[in-house]
């Protein structure tokens, strides 16, 4: 079954009912309230199972037009990022550490390579990395070797090809860098 581990339970369960059930059946999560909702969605990263997608989506939102969804995103994933560890611990799995400052690189990074021609795909993952950057979210990565790593592919990302881009917005992004 997607998404269950051995016992058929779903992954992640305690965090998800600390998250999203309601006290009440009266009680509205507030689906359509992006302050509301997002603090809580960019908790998910923590569930290994489900970083791919949601980082994708938090990303994606991040990069929407919407100021009423990227605010209330980037705020929360700004937050996020400031009291993420730098680093897992040095003899444990990253999965049972939970997510940390240089794995949220590698993976916002991870995701622009995958796609590097996708304009619709690049441009939101650099607007996510400038969020970090401006909100200084991301100042400790130099303190580790792979985070140090991390900074100098962005900037290769960044100025990849730059005289062959033909997007303004990709452009805009990447000069912000």
């Amino acid at each position: 079954m997607f998404g269950t581990g051995v016992s058929g339970r779903l992954r992640g369960l305690p965090l998800l009912r600390e998250l999203f059930a309601s006290e009440t059946e009266a009680e509205v999560i507030g689906w359509k309230d992006g302050a509301r909702l997002f603090p809580k969605a960019v908790r998910l990263l923590d569930i290994p199972t489900y970083r791919p997608s949601v980082l994708a989506g938090l990303v994606l939102s991040l990069g929407s037009k919407t100021e009423s969804t990227q605010r209330p995103v980037g705020l929360s994933l700004v937050e996020y990022s400031k009291n993420l560890p730098l680093v897992g611990g040095a003899h444990a799995q990253e999965a049972e550490m939970g997510y940390n400052l240089v794995a949220l690189a590698r993976d916002l990074l991870a995701h622009a390579r995958a796609n590097f021609t996708a304009n619709a795909v690049v441009v939101p993952v650099l607007q996510t990395f400038n969020v970090l950057l401006e909100a200084d979210a991301l100042r400790r990565l130099p303190e580790d070797p792979k985070g140090e790593k991390s900074l100098q592919e962005l900037l290769s990302i960044v100025t990849r090809n730059v005289s062959r881009l033909k997007s303004i917005q990709r452009i805009h992004e990447s000069m912000k860098m």
